[in-house]
């Protein structure tokens, strides 16, 4: 039995010890939607939240049809922050958060300007990525 498949397994006995009206959460990170194969399929990262049965689903590093995924399984994708920031119909206030927040996460200072923001990220997403993993590991 793989790992995945036992970790499946687990978490399906102790669902299974849980009432209904029990709230199921997981964070899962897809890594891009690329398996341990190397090969990029969203539709296979949905069958495999859908095995959860969760009622809500935190995704990690999902940059790959986060559309496509949620309506796979029926839920309501809520886009991170960087598709907050670049979101028209958010309030000014609402947006101004979520550069805060991306300047507390990173540690850097740049403007409330989606376009440097996101030029920053495609330099030093990965290095940061990175970081955050060594800290959870340590």
């Amino acid at each position: 039995m793989s790992r995945h498949s036992q970790s499946l397994a687990n978490w399906q006995a102790l669902s299974d010890q849980l009432p209904e009206s029990c709230l199921r959460i997981a964070s899962y990170n897809v890594h891009g939607c690329r398996g341990t194969d190397g090969r990029k399929d969203a539709s296979r990262i949905a069958g495999v939240i859908a095995e959860l049965e969760c009622d809500t689903v935190g995704l990690q590093e999902v940059d790959y049809r986060l559309d496509y995924i949620a309506g796979r399984l029926g839920m309501q994708a809520v886009p991170g922050l960087m598709e907050m920031v670049e979101d028209p119909q958010l309030d000014r206030d609402s947006v101004r958060y979520g550069y805060r927040a991306l300047r507390e996460i990173t540690d850097v200072t740049l403007p409330d300007d989606a376009r440097q923001w996101r030029a920053w990220y495609a330099a030093h997403g990965i290095e940061t990525t990175e970081k955050f993993r060594k800290m959870e590991r340590d």
